[in-house]
């Protein structure tokens, strides 16, 4: 079996690779999706429930802003700590683990009498997540080499990043026929096929290493990115002491993390495969490739429903073209990278990002034609599928295989940081 190396070199030696697959790739690949499909959907379904959970619950505004960024703050605050977690004790395992969390966590957040309940149960299904979803590339990656894994990410992207746009469609549709509570339901049916056909189909083991887990490294990055991301959320409200303190954990907590990962014996996140320009461009893309996607979502749906008065379900629908250019642009974006290599393939997607906003800032106006709300969301869509794929690929492909979970949580952390700074 052909051993990657790390740094830019394995990244050159990625598409040279030997083309491997695991037996039943097909159904592997699908179930890998299926995964990071029940981790995207939960960080956008609650958006469009907002007003009712708000009704329902008493809640005010800033109490839903913390419901609807509960999700999203756990994961984002988890998964470099259980990436590390599944290269060391395994993958399936992780796999399985967050699959099943996601259930009972899920039905306890459409049972929520109020908002702190809500938010304590959005926050477990968030370090569910974080068990979930960076183990699907992780494994992806450990699986599959050459041209496949590079096909395999295209569809991760493409498929996987396309089930948060369906996130709001799907979240408005239940609206109209059941409770608030019902949009946190529809991952539990997804999330238990997750766990069979894991526990059926996936590999036992994929490349995990033996040596020690860096526990208080682990530990750092949780309150670094936490107290990072919960800043975010609460900076629009103004420079209060609430947000400078945040900002002073951050800080300190962040470089004790990168003090106490210069001097482990085996770091949790190693700074010198972080430090190659493959690693951390492809971070820095993605970065704005998945922001795009959130950012795009969000303004999209305040847009359509307060400007142009579309109901919940369809507003959500326009959206629908983001998901179909995102879905149809990432196998595209795996023949590029053969073609014309990762750097050409993520500025194509970057560009089209760009165009997309340009787009949206000259033509979303009051009245505007439902045409241009569309072009707009298929140009940002096809920009997030296009640059989505090499920079996710980038991120794991230039690790060797026993730390490819440093790689995919990495992805990860480009959604979810992209997502609060955008």
């Amino acid at each position: 079996m052909t051993q990657r190396t790390s740094g830019p070199a394995a990244a050159r030696s990625v598409p040279a690779a030997a083309d491997r697959r695991p037996p039943r790739a097909g159904l592997v690949l699908a179930t890998l999706i299926l995964g990071a499909i029940v981790a995207n959907i939960n960080t956008s379904i609650s958006n469009v429930a907002l007003p009712d959970i708000g009704q329902a619950l008493s809640a005010s505004n800033q109490q839903l802003t913390f419901i609807t960024d509960a999700y999203q703050i756990a994961i984002a605050s988890t998964v470099l700590y259980l990436g590390a977690v599944g290269d060391r004790y395994g993958r399936k395992k992780l796999l399985l683990l967050g699959a099943a969390l996601c259930i009972p966590f899920s039905i306890l957040s459409s049972m929520a009498h109020g908002w702190q309940g809500l938010v304590t149960a959005q926050m477990a299904t968030g370090v569910a997540g974080g068990m979930l979803y960076p183990t699907t590339l992780s494994l992806i990656t450990a699986l599959y080499s050459g041209r496949s894994m590079t096909r395999a990410i295209a569809l991760w992207t493409g498929i996987g990043a396309g089930a948060s746009v369906f996130g709001p469609l799907t979240g408005g549709f239940l609206l109209e026929h059941f409770w608030w509570g019902s949009v946190f339901l529809v991952t539990t049916p997804l999330a238990a096929a997750v766990f069979g056909l894991a526990l059926w189909l996936v590999p036992r083991h994929s490349g995990e290493h033996k040596g020690r887990l860096d526990h208080p490294g682990g530990v750092l990055s949780v309150l670094a990115v936490s107290s990072f991301v919960v800043m975010v959320v609460l900076l629009p409200q103004g420079i209060t002491p609430a947000v400078i303190g945040l900002l002073v954990v951050a800080v300190v907590t962040g470089a004790l993390f990168v003090w106490r990962e210069r001097r482990a014996p085996e770091p949790l996140f190693d700074l010198t495969l972080a430090a190659a320009p493959t690693f951390w461009v492809a971070f820095a893309a993605g970065l704005v490739a998945f922001g795009a996607l959130i950012g795009a979502v969000f303004i999209g749906q305040q847009f359509t429903q307060n400007v142009l008065g579309f109901n919940p379900f369809k507003a959500a629908t326009m959206t629908l073209a983001m998901a179909v250019a995102m879905i149809a642009s990432a196998p595209v974006a795996a023949r590029l990278i053969a073609r014309l290599g990762t750097r050409l393939t993520m500025a194509a997607g970057l560009s089209a990002i760009a165009l997309g906003f340009v787009t949206i800032a000259l033509t979303w106006r009051p009245g505007t034609s439902v045409t241009w709300v569309l072009v707009g969301y298929a140009l940002l869509g096809c920009g997030v599928g296009l640059a989505g794929t090499p920079s996710s690929r980038s991120l794991t492909a230039s690790l060797p295989v026993r730390r490819v979970g440093m790689g995919s949580a990495s992805a990860d952390l480009t959604k979810d940081l992209g997502g609060a700074v955008f």
